[in-house]
């Protein structure tokens, strides 16, 4: 396990929202992983987590995150089309950037929900 060389800053919490940096607890997505006991724990604390500056750019990188939290990513919510090799991360919505898209409930007719959303 690596050391942790970053040292607990105060937290920043626009809008009430636990808010963590690059350089507070990790220098980047890859350091992350080693604080996973701190992050979970932040999460059950605060009930939401906002990750800034992470630069997650990819569904890997986005299923690394979220294997911080969690080793058991929905398999398929039969609602959404999973990411091409992502196993477990999804579009949110299949439709166009171009179109407007109306409030709806999100799922509403899944037998089983999430533990966590991400």
């Amino acid at each position: 396990m690596q050391e942790n060389k970053f040292a607990m800053k105060k937290t920043i919490k626009p809008h009430g929202i636990d808010t963590i940096f690059p350089g507070e607890i990790a220098a980047d997505l890859n350091d992350l992983a080693y604080q996973g006991d701190k992050l979970r724990a932040r999460l059950h604390q605060n009930g939401v987590i906002l990750f800034r500056g992470f630069h997650v750019h990819t569904p890997e990188e986005f299923k690394q995150l979220a294997n911080i939290f969690t080793n058991n990513l929905m398999a398929d919510n039969g609602e959404h089309n999973p990411l091409p090799g992502a196993g477990g991360v999804y579009t949110p919505v299949a439709y166009s950037a171009k179109e407007k898209l109306l409030w709806h409930n999100e799922n509403s007719f899944n037998q089983t929900w999430p533990l966590m959303i991400m």
